[in-house]
């Protein structure tokens, strides 16, 4: 029997440049981002709930087209009903 491998999302703290956890304090205390920094946090949130096994719908173009107030709700969203927590 082929036993089935999940991708394991690589969380923001283990990111060796320090470039992903200062965008991520900056997000979490509400302080505004650039675009490239909102940029950068969208690409590792794409990755991390990609790399879950059930993925809720239409979660790639929610966050490629949230700003960072809707993209804090949505993260919100995603620990409420999915458990999910990239954070």
């Amino acid at each position: 029997m082929e036993q089935i491998k999940l991708k394991t999302p690589k969380y923001w703290k283990y990111e060796t440049s320090g470039v992903l956890r200062n965008i991520i304090m900056k997000f979490l205390q509400d302080i505004e981002l650039t675009h490239k920094e909102l940029w950068e946090l969208k690409a590792y949130l794409i990755q991390w709930v990609d790399a879950m096994p059930f993925r809720p719908k239409g979660f790639k173009t929610y966050i490629e087209n949230a700003d960072q107030k809707y993209l804090l709700e949505y993260i919100f969203e995603l620990q409420k009903e999915w458990g999910i927590d990239p954070f």
